[in-house]
């Protein structure tokens, strides 16, 4: 290290801070280090200097003794320079040797100097050095030529540009860059060419470093010293702020131009924006060679030829210098070669290695400070742009290549500044050369090279999106790039310029290929990414909404979207809207201006207002506006008329006024809908031109318009390629035409010969228009094609210059959100898919091919599951079921295995956002499972299932069908399922466990359709039937609500399959059940819950369903193992469990009857099976239903008798469960209530059976019931039993006038048998029972008599039953039983006596008797009166009297 005592002091003899005291020789001199090196090197220089050189040889001896006597710089410094200059090769070879061991070991002088044309001792071997090899003598070409000499030379400027004492600057780094850059071109050494450019980079990576470290060393300053106002501010300075090409871009340009003349001499280029000067001979094509001699009055003094570090002013001049290099290879690398040269020519050569440095520049300088810089940013706007535009229309590859690297290093780390300019040259340069086919097929490789590159950054793609295809102003680069490698993935724009091998296009094919694979990859890669970094940022608040709202089928689940993130959807939008508004305009231009109206871009439709649309919105055809134009309708003419009334000629030629006019639109090809446009133009330029310089060319608007029609067809005869050149019009031509146009006079024949030169040198189009006259593609040679990538290549150029010169400053998006990837998948999730579905379907796919194609839809149906897309899932997944080509054995390939394969891995990974595709992949599973036992040669499952001749028919169907063939079917279903992964499938079913709570009911229901499919199927199989058990096993631990929703869906399974019409696979499914059941039933459940009835229910509805005798019988036996496995598990079980029961008794075979009721007996008799009575009413409506069978009368007086037994207990509290504690606490309970009802309700069903035995019996029961244990029943269970039980149900059939009647639950009994045998003794037992319970029953003693009162009163349709006669019966009964022993009970009865007598008597036949005898007795007395009458006349002596 340095001594601290003398490392601040100089030495005298050389001048440098010495990192060790100097010695002192014997002569008691001191003596430096240095000297006895140097002194050795001037002898040998001396020694090794021929004759000829006897000047240096003198100069040698006469150094050697100066520095004898007083070693210094001064002394030694001049001979060795000299021996620099000698041009022979070994003096100068260690004079530069010792020159370069001197600036190694920091003993050059950087002592401060004073004079302007000083210089530092490293500026002066510079100088000489970089003379030295631009020496065009004879003999200095020789020297140069020698290779020690140029590694030599190479060697010591690396050495005095990396110097840390004195530094290299401006000119003088220039002058040693080109050195080296002058070595690689001239040298036809390979190794010093590999030195030179090696030295190159180096010195580029210590000027750009140099940067980094003063950056770095100010802001450390910075932060420890913040009172300093040099170092307060930023590390770069304002001023050198440069935006565009405005006033301060040319100023700053101008600054950098007042740098030492040497610049200019270097670069060979005006660096204040002029011309460059013509190229000189070819190996000093790139840099003139040309230096002026170095000034022989300078002098060689000690002093720096910079500030130190940390000094003002210091990072200013390391920018300067670092700016400058960089601008020097970016106009180097714009010389164009000559035409025709060669990779061995120089300036070809040149080009490349200036591309190749500014990619290492770009590449070192994307993560330091420089690369924000405002002077890096300008020069990468203003030349290294125009570099990559020229170059990017290249043919040759190497050229082509590097401009693609420096393009995507620029894209990768400078696109927040470049954002405008990596639009033009995505655009132009990448896109173009993949769309065109002119281009070659290097160009198109390297192109998708670099998108493969791209693609792979997930970041990137995504502001490609947002940045581009979110911006009004720029084109849908994203869009534009997917199209473009789907269609040269499959080939659709593979056409290259020249011929290319089938080999050639396959490799563009993959790469595409791989580029979309990668592409959609990235999209789910930064989805998931920026989802896990946004998970950790959510409060614990926010965490608890999201749990609350959260949904599996919602897809990705993300914070919401800030207001830039709402400015990109909204722009996406508006962006659609006018691409899809462009669209229609396209096609129809009226229907687009409706569109654009509708929309809101139209502000009006009125002729001004559609005017100005067609001149400020971008994209409109112009083809379509010429069209709309030309039309004959008034509106289009009010709209041509504001169109051209918007366009000021003022002062304007006419040539010039015609093309300004004609680049709004494309002319129609109708001569009709031109001659409107013509008009108007002629008189819209006739009344502008009128104040100005043109005011003279015309005297009439006519002439303006037939001059106007004149242009048009000359713009055509002189520029079609069909017209030969000896047919074309010439000017005397052109002028004839024109004579007397112009108000009888001819036009100007000057004025007219600038018109025709005009169009003769520059043809009338669109500067977009993209059309050429004729096409070289078409059936075109090699040559045509190459003419036509030279006419592209231009047009193309021009294009992205006048986009550079017009850009805008554009504002750089970058997002972390996962959303946005959902629009970018929407937009290529079709083309994605027909490239993969083409690629794999191909035959002649590769097995790389199909991998890759695998893995497409493999991360598209990722994407898709992320953000919940299920058109665009279930499109894909639909598509690679298809190539699984499970349908047809014949036609499986190694692809459609691969197919299987990764649609299991898919559903794998994907399981809970699957939904319906389920159906396609279990689906998929049946048929390999199928292929299994095929291939191990077992019998298939449809053989146990059908008959033998049935089975034979089917298996020689799928023969013809190409299933399979007896020759070759075992071996080929071995060999597949050897390839498949079997292991999968079972962790597909094992993993349902693991699936969310909605996705875990999709997989069931498709599970369950497909096993449904399979056993309706021409050869049934149970496959998946027996993995619908499986599943059941693996989930049924989860919690009863998902549960419940799982079973919803297997129930209709089982019991589909239960009432299937093949009995073999009816009662594999009633088996199944039964398993799943005992499995089940082993959970208890509690109280008030129904899971265990909804799961035994598809017992109940294959009974009820299935017609077959073995199933009933089958069900009824799993039904009691059920019960016997699981008795002290079922609660809600034992409704199912019962109501089976019932249905055995009621619809089943007379065999399963008396199987039910053994059942039922063991449930009535054995105590274990108390809990069977915990569902009460279910069970005694079980025993009733056996008792109302009509199949066998001694089950019926069974299970009746069991009903009695069981009422005996419920009134002693004895029926176990739940409810015998309500009926032992409270008897009037609503508990107690339920029960007694139940009971009740049972036996009033069978006071109606047919047969008269059992309803007997019934009814004695009932009414027995009634006598002996009403006393305890409260008046709510009195209440019911008189409203419903006795008066609506009992004997609610005696009021109906139909032969039978329907009592509870559809037990029917013939109406006329019931009154004539059970009627009576059931009122009577009624009126016993209000006897027995006189005092509780009087309220409805009156209801009683109601109810006989109405009997006997109605009126009854047929007059031979004699209802009112079992009613009168009834109270006569009730006046021999103690009833009526109470006044008021007596009161009631006879007040209805006494209106029965009233109602009941024959008024009628009294009225009648009685009217016909006062017309009896009438008659008589009038008889009577005439008789007296007519004896009084006789006696005469009678006077008659009236009679009374």
């Amino acid at each position: 290290g340095i001594n601290a005592e003398y490392g601040d002091s100089w030495c005298g003899a050389c001048s440098s801070q010495c990192c060790r005291r100097c010695e002192m020789g014997d002569n008691g001199k001191e003596e430096h280090p240095c000297q006895d090196a140097v002194l050795k090197t001037i002898e040998k220089i001396s020694q090794s200097a021929s004759r000829k050189l006897k000047e240096l040889k003198a100069q040698c001896d006469s150094c050697i003794q100066d520095l004898n006597d007083s070693f210094d710089s001064k002394r030694y410094l001049p001979t060795l320079l000299s021996a620099c200059k000698c041009l022979e090769p070994k003096p100068m070879f260690l004079a530069i040797d010792c020159l370069t061991q001197l600036m190694a070991f920091g003993f050059q002088n950087p002592v401060p100097t004073a004079g302007d044309i000083d210089l530092a001792m490293v500026d002066a071997i510079v100088d000489v050095l970089c003379e030295v090899m631009q020496n065009k003598s004879k003999s200095g070409a020789k020297v140069v030529e020698n290779e020690d000499v140029q590694r030599q030379v190479i060697r010591a400027l690396q050495v005095a540009v990396a110097s840390v004492n004195s530094e290299v600057h401006d000119s003088r780094l220039l002058l040693a860059v080109r050195t080296c850059y002058l070595i690689h071109l001239t040298s036809r050494n390979s190794v010093s060419q590999a030195t030179a450019k090696g030295a190159l980079d180096q010195v580029l990576r210590t000027v750009f470093d140099r940067v980094e470290v003063e950056v770095k060393d100010l802001l450390e300053q910075r932060n420890g010293n913040p009172d300093q106002e040099e170092l307060a501010t930023a590390p770069e300075s304002p001023e050198v702020y440069i935006e565009g090409d405005g006033a301060d871009g040319e100023e700053f340009t101008a600054q950098l131009s007042a740098a030492p003349p040497m610049i200019e001499a270097v670069e060979a280029v005006d660096m204040t924006g002029e011309a460059d000067p013509e190229p000189h001979e070819e190996q000093e094509h790139d840099m003139d060679m040309s230096l002026s001699a170095p000034d022989p009055n300078r002098k060689l003094v000690a002093g720096p030829s910079s500030p130190r570090t940390g000094e003002p002013g210091r990072l200013d001049l390391l920018q300067k210098d670092a700016y400058v290099l960089f601008r020097a290879l970016c106009r180097l690398s714009t010389k164009q070669p000559p035409e025709g040269a060669t990779l061995e020519n120089h300036s070809m050569r040149s080009k490349i290695l200036a591309l190749e440095l500014i990619n290492s520049v770009l590449l070192r300088s994307a993560k330091s400070s420089f690369s924000s810089s405002e002077r890096f940013v300008y020069v990468m706007k203003n030349y290294l742009c125009n570099s990559l535009a020229q170059n990017s229309v290249s043919s040759v590859p190497a050229i082509f290549r590097l401009t693609t690297s420096i393009f995507d290093t620029m894209l990768a780390h400078f696109k927040e500044p470049l954002k405008t300019e990596i639009g033009v040259f995505f655009s132009s340069m990448l896109l173009r050369i993949l769309e065109t086919d002119s281009s070659n097929f290097s160009q198109k490789l390297c192109v998708l090279q670099m998108i493969h590159k791209l693609v792979q950054e997930p970041q990137q793609i995504v502001e490609l999106f947002l940045n581009y295809d979110c911006d009004l102003d720029t084109d849908d680069l994203f869009n534009r790039l997917v199209m473009i490698l789907s269609r040269v993935a499959q080939g659709v724009a593979s056409t290259c310029a020249g011929d290319m091998l089938p080999e050639q296009e396959n490799a563009l094919q993959k790469q595409a290929l791989e580029s979309l694979v990668l592409m959609v990859g990235s999209m789910s890669q930064w989805a998931e990414q920026m989802r896990s970094l946004e998970k950790p940022d959510q409060s614990a608040a926010e965490e608890e909404e999201d749990d609350d709202e959260h949904d599996d089928t919602e897809g990705l689940a993300s914070p919401k979207l800030n207001e830039q993130e709402k400015g990109f959807d909204a722009r996406r939008k508006r962006k659609i809207a006018i691409e899809e508004g462009l669209k229609k305009f396209n096609a129809s231009a009226t229907a687009g201006l409706k569109y654009f109206e509708k929309n809101g871009f139209l502000s009006e439709m009125t002729p001004e207002a559609v005017a100005a649309f067609f001149l400020s919105f971008a994209g409109l055809s112009k083809k379509m506006i010429g069209d709309y134009l030309g039309r004959s309708k008034e509106f289009n003419k009010k709209v041509l008329y504001a169109f051209t009334d918007r366009f000021d000629f003022s002062g304007r030629s006419f040539d010039s006024s015609i093309r300004e006019y004609l680049q709004a639109f494309r002319l129609p090809g109708e001569a009709g809908m031109i001659d409107p446009i013509m008009e108007k133009f002629a008189s819209r330029y006739f009344e502008d031109a009128k104040a100005g310089e043109y005011a003279d060319v015309f005297s009439t608007p006519d002439a303006a318009y037939v001059l106007s029609y004149s242009i048009m067809m000359l713009n055509t005869d002189l520029h079609h390629p069909e017209i030969k050149d000896e047919n074309r019009m010439t000017l005397e031509q052109f002028q004839k035409n024109l004579r007397g146009v112009n108000g009888d006079q001819d036009l100007d024949p000057k004025f007219l010969e600038g018109v025709y030169k005009g169009i003769q040198e520059s043809e009338i189009k669109l500067k977009d228009d993209q059309a050429e006259w004729y096409n070289y593609d078409e059936g075109g040679s090699n040559k045509l094609k190459a003419v036509a990538w030279e006419t592209e290549s231009k047009r193309t150029l021009s294009q992205m210059q006048d986009q550079l010169r017009s850009r805008k400053k554009a504002v750089f998006y970058t997002s972390r959100h996962p959303i946005h990837a959902s629009p970018m998948f929407e937009l290529a999730r079709w083309p994605m898919l027909a490239a993969f579905s083409q690629l794999l379907e191909a035959p002649k796919s590769d097995t790389a091919t199909v991998t890759l194609c695998l893995q497409g839809f493999e991360h598209a149906i990722h994407t898709a599951c992320i953000f919940y897309m299920p058109t665009e899932r279930d499109a894909f997944i639909s598509s690679l079921y298809k190539f699984t080509q499970l349908s047809s054995l014949r036609e499986m390939r190694m692809r459609s295995i691969a197919a299987i394969n990764t649609l299991l891995k898919v559903a794998l990974r994907e399981a809970n956002s699957l939904q319906s595709t389920w159906h396609l992949i279990l689906t998929c599973t049946s048929q390999v499972e199928r292929l299994r036992l095929m291939g191990i040669g077992a019998r298939q499952e449809s053989e146990f299932f059908v008959e033998r001749k049935q089975a034979k028919a089917h298996r020689d169907v799928s023969e013809q069908l190409g299933m399979f063939s007896p020759a070759d079917s075992q071996e080929d279903a071995t060999y597949v399922v050897s390839q498949v992964d079997m292991h999968l499938i079972q962790m597909l079913f094992e993993g349902s466990s693991q699936l969310s709570s909605t996705a875990v009911v999709d997989f069931v229901m498709c599970l369950c359709l497909v096993a449904l499919e399979e056993i309706h199927a021409p050869e049934p199989r149970i496959f998946t039937s027996e993995k619908v058990v499986e599943v059941a096993y693996y989930n049924m631990d989860r919690i009863r609500i998902v549960w419940s929703k799982i079973w919803q869906q297997m129930s209709q399974h089982f019991y589909k399959a239960g009432c299937h019409p093949n009995l073999r696979i009816a009662m594999y499914a009633v088996d199944s059940l039964r398993q799943l059941a005992i499995k089940f039933l082993e959970k208890e459940e509690l109280s008030s819950y129904q899971f265990q009835r909804e799961f035994l229910n598809p017992f109940v509805l294959i009974i009820e369903n299935n017609s077959l005798l073995d199933v009933h019988e089958l069900v009824i036996r799993c039904l009691a193992q059920i019960v016997q496995a699981r008795a002290q598990n079922l609660r809600s079980g034992w409704v199912t469990i019962l109501q089976c029961f019932s249905l055995a008794a009621t619809i089943s075979f007379s065999t399963i009857c008396v199987l039910g009721f053994e059942l039922v007996e063991q449930l009535v008799t054995d105590e274990q099976y108390r809990a069977a009575a915990e569902p009460f009413p279910e069970f005694t409506w079980c025993l009733a239903t056996y008792a109302c069978n009509q199949q066998n009368t001694t089950i019926s007086l069974s299970a009746l008798n069991y009903l009695v037994t069981l009422a005996e207990k419920v009134a002693a509290g004895e029926i176990g469960g739940r409810w015998e504690d309500d009926l032992k606490i409270d008897p009037s309970s609503p508990a107690a209530v339920k029960v007694w009802e139940a009971m009740l309700v049972a036996l009033v069903r069978v006071c109606w059976d047919p047969r008269g035995q059992v309803r007997g019996k019934a009814i004695d029961a009932f009414f027995a019931l009634m006598q002996n244990h009403g006393h305890s029943w409260p008046m709510q269970l009195w209440d019911l039993v008189f409203t419903k039980l006795l008066f609506q149900n009992l004997f609610g059939g005696i009021l109906d006038n139909s032969p039978t009647y329907t009592c509870i639950e559809g037990q029917r009994c013939d109406r006329k048998d019931w009154l004539q045998t059970s009627c009576e003794s059931a009122m009577c037992a009624l009126v016993d029972s209000l006897a027995r319970h006189t005092d509780k029953l009087r309220p409805y003693f009156e209801a009683t008599l109601d109810f006989l009162q109405n009997l006997i009163t109605q009126d009854l349709s047929n007059p031979t039953i004699s209802v009112s006669g079992v009613a009168v019966r009834t109270l006569r009964y009730m006046v021999t039983v103690d009833l009526l022993k109470h006044t008021e009970l007596c009161d009631s009865f006879l007040h209805t006596i006494q209106y029965l007598l009233v109602e009941t008597a024959p008024k009628e036949l009294v009225a009648q008797a009685v009217a016909s005898a006062q017309a009896d007795l009438d008659d008589q007395s009038k008889e009577d009166a005439v008789a007296a009458a007519a004896a009084a006349v006789e006696a005469e002596d009678v006077v008659p009297a009236a009679p009374e």
